[in-house]
């Protein structure tokens, strides 16, 4: 009689398990959608959208740009003549942190202020502001901060700002050498050889559109790899015409089948080493030193990338002098050979370069076309997710509120925008819909109604925003959805609250992406949620998230 006993006992643990597997699998899109339901059951929110006005609301202005403050310098000169250096990230960063091999022009700088060398009798420096080149010529171009000299990655970036019709003077062509280009993994590389008898740009660009490898890129507008591997896409596409119809039209096939835009070649790495990527835009100098691309085939594409160095406005002619002096010295033969044998400068120099003669206009007009393709692949349904705990009140709540204003003309009118506001309290301000200016003005007076007060319910937030995600995408099935979390503070726990267990099945399954900004405070569980969701965090003051906001629409959204 104790065999039943046993089988039953047996049956039931063998039941157990397949129901403990069943649940650690992931959820497809219609059971995540179910999930989500039974989850809001037990989650209270309102809809406030009624109350918002779509009448006309004043927008003030606001700088764009977030303080100087937020790209300390790595190295501060106090010479008696300083020359004040933005430099691109990858050659001016110090080393203290985790990275050592992108710190080669810091310690140029600090060998070279060592040795107090003189003009006119006075001693001079340097002083190194490390900054992605996109963002640096931001500062310039819009005026809000002005260094005494600029070295990006290349020179498309002095194009650019040449253009706008600022003073900007080339001192030195290259300073150490590098290159863009398509970093691609062995299979693949072996499959288009065989499929294709070569692995070139035309074949890479086609292979991408025929769905054959996948690829990650950066966004043009902030990465000069970006920028260089954009120029070089639309050359080679159509030659005589780069920026024509012809380029435009195969342009947004490409861009249709990116999985995702990074902001910054430091996201693309982490999303390339995190997920399945055939291939990816990456500079020769980034990719070497790291070891799970040992075996990945380089092929340079692009603008060379030789970290020019420009003076920027009329430089008084002691400081013109100490920049020749520093540049001089970076170019001893010594401190090159350390350039290439300790930081992976210096590499393919044979390589021309495409799309160096391009001038800043028709550079400025390749991102345009970048963007404009990109938004025309898929319609974009995204809802923003702000934090209005009691910590925000006062002063802070009303900077946020200016920097929403002002990220509101950033968002293309062809986006479907909503927006949740959170505390203790979960309720939905703004229902999706396409960004036209009617539903601007709605979004800006919802911004305009924000009070703080209470905790912050985060994962309840959270699971109004998949709510509204998922009834707007029966309306547009076949789009691209993200969701943007502002907030300065961890969430609520307790009995009523969702937590990151309860909901993360139900967003990997609905696969929409979490960027998040964490204002006026480090947040780690943003951090977390970001990482975990395929989106990026930022951590912002609240002067910053304007431009940070502007730098998510034009690499996600």
């Amino acid at each position: 009689m104790a065999k039943p006993k046993i089988l039953a006992i047996a049956l039931a643990l063998a039941l157990f398990a397949s129901g403990c597997l069943a649940g650690s699998r992931e959820l497809s899109y219609d059971e995540a959608v179910n999930s989500l339901n039974s989850l809001l059951k037990g989650v209270s929110y309102s809809d406030d959208s009624m109350a918002i006005s779509g009448s006309l609301t004043e927008n003030p202005v606001a700088k764009q740009m977030p303080g100087i403050g937020a790209f300390p310098k790595s190295v501060l000169g106090l010479g008696r003549v300083n020359v004040e250096i933005f430099v691109s990230t990858e050659k001016g960063t110090d080393d203290l942190g985790a990275i050592k091999t992108d710190s080669w022009l810091y310690h140029m700088a600090k060998e070279f202020n060592s040795q107090s060398m003189r003009v006119n009798e006075r001693t001079v420096s340097v002083s190194i502001r490390p900054i992605a080149s996109g963002t640096a010529a931001d500062y310039i171009m819009t005026g809000e901060y002005m260094p005494d000299a600029f070295s990006p990655s290349n020179m498309l970036w002095g194009e650019m700002i040449a253009s706008q019709g600022i003073e900007i003077t080339l001192e030195e062509e290259r300073l150490v050498g590098n290159t863009a280009g398509i970093l691609i993994n062995p299979s693949a590389y072996a499959r288009l050889i065989e499929e294709h008898g070569q692995a070139s740009l035309g074949v890479i660009i086609d292979a991408v559109i025929a769905g054959e490898i996948t690829m990650g890129f950066t966004n043009p507008t902030a990465s000069s790899t970006g920028l260089s591997c954009l120029v070089s896409i639309l050359s080679e596409i159509d030659p005589a015409d780069p920026t024509g119809e012809a380029a435009s039209a195969k342009l947004a096939a490409f861009h249709g089948m990116l999985p995702a835009v990074s902001f910054t070649t430091t996201e693309l790495v982490e999303s390339a080493l995190n997920s399945y990527l055939d291939c990816m835009a990456m500079a020769y100098q980034t990719s070497v030193f790291i070891d799970a691309f040992r075996d990945y085939v380089f092929i340079p594409v692009g603008a060379r990338q030789d970290s020019p160095v420009y003076s920027i406005g009329k430089m008084p002619d002691e400081k013109r002098d100490a920049l020749r002096l520093f540049i001089d010295f970076c170019k001893l033969p010594e401190n090159q050979k350390a350039a290439k044998e300790l930081y992976g400068f210096n590499y393919h120099d044979d390589y021309e370069g495409v799309g160096q003669q391009m001038g800043g206009d028709e550079i400025i007009e390749a991102t345009k076309i970048w963007k404009a393709t990109k938004d025309a692949s898929k319609p974009i349904v995204a809802v923003f997710v702000c934090d209005l705990s009691v910590s925000l009140a006062g002063k802070p709540l009303d900077e946020l509120k200016n920097a929403l204003y002002n990220a509101s003309s950033y968002i293309n009118s062809s986006t479907y925008m909503g927006m949740v506001c959170y505390s203790t309290d979960v309720s939905i301000r703004l229902p999706i819909g396409m960004f036209s200016d009617r539903h601007k003005n709605m979004f800006l007076s919802a911004v305009g109604s924000f009070e703080a007060e209470g905790n912050a319910a985060t994962f309840n937030a959270l699971a109004v925003a998949l709510k509204m995600i998922a009834e707007a995408r029966e309306d547009t099935p076949d789009s691209k959805s993200a969701i943007i979390l502002l907030s300065d503070g961890k969430s609520i726990k307790g009995r009523q609250y969702l937590t990151m267990k309860s909901l993360a099945p139900v967003i990997k399954g609905m696969g929409v992406p979490i960027f998040t900004i964490s204002y006026n405070t480090s947040v780690p569980e943003l951090e977390h949620i970001a990482s975990e969701f395929n989106g990026s965090y930022v951590e912002a003051d609240v002067g910053d998230i304007v431009y940070q906001l502007k730098s998510i629409f034009h690499a996600h959204l």
